[in-house]
């Protein structure tokens, strides 16, 4: 008799494997080496420790890239420095300046400048700790779930995620610091993700309550770090109330109520100010999203639709469940539509993070039968194609970046920074066509430059400085204490629009200087639509005091 299907969502085999009892079974013997293979069974129990050692070390490494040598998206790196040193200086997003994004990876990075002495190597301190912490995490959730080798390749995905140095969905030796708190965010949801789709074996273990007490904290952690996380998080745990018991939501709300709580509490209780950035900056991103604007990357999700949909159909099969065929695709259908919407609104290139997860949690739905006989691991093919890909780009790209690091440290050929403080960066030129020309290379840096010799030639050290440009290098790169105004990152129609936007009093704030580039490191199409806002406004409020053949500095007040 076949066993009772398993939830939709609760993909748990109890039956042998429909496969494994054919004796018709495709390519049984040449896959039986890659089913004892996956078996795990050469570790003879040290699987546990060696995915523990694997995590430690891709920590290790991520510090050791640190920082790493940009290829794109160089100017993106004082997006993390100029917020991180923001925080350093006590102050908060949403309360102090207006911000898209929460005060999570902010705080991260201040929490990397505290321990590297102020070091552009904090980055890869910020990411050692969050692949540390939920590497460790998934280790954790590992250890009654998998008797496999995916007790060690979910773990270090997850810790990888986390730590690679590149831009998901860009080539993996395109290295970069650009967006990574998309990485945190994926990171985590890869936690949330196993936790709501493939219960602990045990149901009276203590992990009943414990696990998701710490899903509603992670779900904490990603309202405080990008909202579009967050709602995903919430759409997992939701759809796991499906079928799963509902004695976790007092668990999962008692854990999402502390962490939330510590948050608000840092930011003063200020509830409306939060919304009021995260609902302007959904306004101003929301005239750029839909089909015409992403059918790229819809595109790109073909591969891992169909791939994950035929996994899901050999999974039900080996579940010998008629119905379970339906609840693998239900469970498959959400991790591919949070993928998307994720991809779409992150602005990347075609990743798929959630999805080569997932394919792992699929395969432990069947384990035992995957034991059982050889012909059922035709199935590890289907999914290594799914998490392979993915989990030798992100590996590779933090090898790479570690390999650079320690080999290179000081190219031929390539422009530095004058400032001590930036000079261990290194930023290599893009090609002259390239929309980011400017964000990146030689052209970046003699920027940078120009404008901290004319600041330092015409300003003293205790005035703040504010610019014209995406983001603000210079009041980290001088050492100089940070504006109390401003944004985050200013991208028109990504954070602000002609509606959505700081007041010029906010955008300015306590700044005594302006920046204004003639030639800006941000692209025109995010660039103009702000300059048109904000530029009437530095010709009524300030006055040209001094030029460069780069920057224009103006000082606030008339001219004197």
């Amino acid at each position: 008799m076949p066993a009772s299907p398993a939830s939709p969502l609760e993909l748990h085999d109890s039956a042998r494997s429909e496969l494994a009892e054919s004796p018709r079974a495709p390519l049984a013997g040449l896959l039986s080496h890659l089913g004892r293979l996956w078996s795990a069974d050469w570790l003879r129990g040290r699987g546990p420790a060696v995915a523990f050692g694997i995590v430690a070390a891709t920590c290790l490494a991520a510090i050791a890239a640190s920082p790493i040598h940009a290829r794109l998206y160089g100017h993106d790196i004082f997006f993390l420095l100029d917020n991180g040193w923001r925080a350093l200086h006590g102050q908060r997003v949403h309360l102090d300046y207006s911000s898209a994004w929460g005060p999570l990876t902010f705080l991260l990075m201040a929490g990397g400048l505290a321990v590297s002495h102020a070091s552009v190597a904090s980055i890869g301190y910020a990411s050692a700790f969050v692949a540390c912490i939920t590497g460790f995490w998934a280790a954790w959730l590992a250890l009654p779930r998998f008797r496999s080798a995916a007790v060690i390749i979910y773990p270090v995905l997850v810790a990888l995620i986390a730590a690679a140095p590149f831009a998901l969905g860009d080539p993996p030796f395109a290295t970069s610091h650009g967006m990574i708190y998309n990485r945190y965010g994926y990171a985590l949801l890869a936690v949330i993700l196993i936790e709501c789709f493939q219960p602990a074996s045990d149901p009276r273990s203590p992990r009943r309550w414990i696990e998701p007490a710490l899903t509603g904290c992670a779900a904490a952690l990603l309202l405080f770090l990008k909202i579009t996380f967050f709602l995903v998080a919430v759409l997992f745990f939701a759809a796991s109330l499906l079928q799963r018991t509902k004695t976790r939501v007092p668990a999962f709300a008692a854990g999402f109520f502390v962490v939330s709580l510590l948050f608000l509490a840092y930011l003063r209780f200020d509830i409306a100010a939060m919304l009021s950035d995260l609902s302007g900056a959904a306004a101003a991103r929301s005239g750029t999203l839909g089909v015409r604007h992403d059918f790229s990357a819809l595109v790109s999700a073909i591969r891992p639709a169909v791939l994950l949909g035929v996994l899901a159909f050999g999974c039900a099969r080996a579940a010998r469940s008629r119905s379970g065929i339906t609840r693998y695709f239900v469970a498959a259908g959400i991790v591919l539509a949070a993928d998307c919407l994720l991809c779409i609104t992150n602005a990347q290139s075609g990743a798929y993070p959630l999805s080569a997860v997932f394919a792992l949690i699929l395969l432990l739905s069947i384990e035992p039968a995957l034991r059982s006989r050889t012909d059922a691991p035709f199935l590890l093919i289907v999914a290594a194609f799914v998490t392979g890909p993915f989990f030798l780009e992100q590996s590779g790209g933090l090898i790479y970046a570690v390999v650079e690091a320690k080999s290179n440290a000081d190219p031929a050929g390539v422009l530095r920074f004058d400032s001590p403080r930036l000079r261990p960066l290194v930023l290599y030129d893009v090609p002259a066509a390239d929309v980011d020309h400017f964000s990146n290379g030689r052209e970046y840096v003699s920027s940078l430059n120009d404008g901290m010799r004319l600041i330092a030639a015409n300003s003293a050290p205790s005035e703040k400085v504010a610019t014209l440009d995406m983001f603000n290098p210079f009041a980290y790169a001088l050492d100089r204490e940070p504006i109390r105004g401003g944004i985050a990152a200013a991208a028109y129609r990504y954070t602000l629009d002609d509606i959505h936007h700081p007041s010029p009093a906010r955008f300015f704030g306590d700044a005594v200087v302006v920046m204004v580039p003639k030639f800006p490191a941000t692209p025109p199409i995010f660039f103009d639509g702000y300059a048109r806002i904000y530029a009437p406004v530095i010709e009524r409020d300030f006055h040209l005091a001094a030029e460069s053949a780069r920057w224009k500095l103006y000082r606030r007040g008339a001219a004197q």
